[in-house]
C-alpha cells in the first residue's frame, strides 16, 4: 500500500460518512434526535479522517505516478534520441477501491444513480420512500449503512 493510497482511503472514507450521516437525517426526517445524535457522530468521524487525509498529505510516494503532478509531453527530439523514461504504472490498493466504491454507493443511494463524487453539487436528496424502497427498509439500511467499510 502507498502513501497515497491512504490518502485516498482516508479521503472516501470522510466522504463515506458524511454521506451515510446524510441519508440517515433524510430518512428520519424531523423530530427523531437519536438519528441526529447518529449523524452528528458521523460527521466527527468524517473530520477525524479526514485530518487523518490531512497528516498523510505530506507522505510522498515516488513510486505512484498518480501522486505526480501532470507534466506535457516529451518534445519530439527527446523522444527521438530515446531520453524519455515512462514512470512506473501502480494501481490502486484494492482497499481504495473498496472505499471509493462505498462512497458511490451510498452517493447514489442518497441522489440518485447520475451522482458521482466528482461532479456538481448534488442537490436534494431522493425521496425517503424511494430510498428505503432501494434499500429493502429501515433495517436493511441501518444495516448496510453500519457496515460502511472504515468502521462506524
Amino acid at each position: 500500500m502507498s502513501g497515497s493510497d491512504l490518502q485516498h482511503i482516508a479521503r472516501w472514507t470522510a466522504m463515506s460518512r458524511l454521506l451515510a450521516g446524510r441519508t440517515r437525517l433524510r430518512v428520519a426526517g424531523d423530530g427523531e434526535d437519536h438519528v441526529r445524535a447518529a449523524a452528528a457522530t458521523l460527521r466527527a468521524s468524517a473530520k477525524a479522517w479526514h485530518e487523518a487525509v490531512q497528516a498523510w498529505h505530506r507522505v510522498v510516494d515516488t513510486t505512484d505516478p498518480r501522486a505526480h503532478p501532470s507534466l506535457p509531453p516529451p518534445s519530439y527530439e527527446l523522444v527521438r534520441l530515446g531520453k524519455v523514461v515512462r514512470l512506473p504504472q501502480t494501481f490502486p490498493h484494492p482497499a481504495a477501491e473498496v472505499a471509493h466504491t462505498a462512497v458511490v454507493r451510498v452517493g447514489q443511494l442518497l441522489y440518485g444513480a447520475h451522482w458521482r463524487p466528482a461532479g456538481t453539487a448534488p442537490g436534494e436528496g431522493r425521496p425517503p420512500s424511494e430510498i428505503l424502497a432501494d434499500a429493502g427498509g429501515t433495517a436493511a439500511l441501518a444495516a448496510a449503512l453500519y457496515r460502511l467499510p472504515g468502521g462506524s
